[in-house]
């Protein structure tokens, strides 16, 4: 019985073995976290801004858009009751020009316009087809790596202390 009772306890112990050996590879192997947060920043302040929204996902931005309002008369235009198409036209391609762009879809960035008693511009950036020297040149590229509670204090450091941002977990 000798023999029996320490080939119990081997098999008993190689099982213990087995078990932990399990346990610290599924612990190591653990997917990390792969929420993504949203950081809605508004101004306190009057401002062109009306809203910039970041989602960022393991430490990196994943996307922006930013939400601005525009004055006619930056363009030399007065508002009327209706605003041509070809003043809307001309507007487009003087804004698309002041970012650099040719079009309003290029890869990873799409400007949207609305025109009504302002001229309303949203900037959607998509950071991983994005061309980074667009994004330089627009003063839209961003560091890869974010630590989430500096990011909303350099925010708003770069709206002049005027952006109030918060946070939300969106998947």
């Amino acid at each position: 019985m000798e023999d029996d009772e320490k080939k119990k306890y081997i098999v008993l112990g190689i099982g213990i073995v087995i078990m932990i050996v399990v346990i610290i590879i599924l612990l190591l192997i653990k997917p990390k976290n792969v929420a993504t947060i949203r950081i809605e920043c508004t101004p306190e302040k009057i401002s062109n801004v009306k809203k910039w929204t970041f989602d960022i996902g393991k430490n990196k931005i994943v996307s922006s858009k930013i939400e601005i309002m525009e004055d006619y008369m930056n363009y030399d235009y007065e508002l009327v009751d209706t605003v041509t198409d070809e003043v809307k036209n001309e507007i487009k391609s003087l804004i698309l020009q002041d970012l650099g762009l040719e079009k309003e879809k290029e890869d990873g960035i799409k400007v949207s316009f609305e025109f009504d008693n302002n001229i309303n511009v949203t900037i959607e950036v998509d950071y991983s087809k994005a061309d980074k020297h667009k994004l330089d040149y627009m003063g839209l590229n961003i560091d890869d790596n974010v630590d989430i509670d500096n990011f909303i204090d350099e925010v708003e450091k770069y709206g002049n202390e005027t952006f109030t941002c918060k946070k939300s977990l969106i998947k």
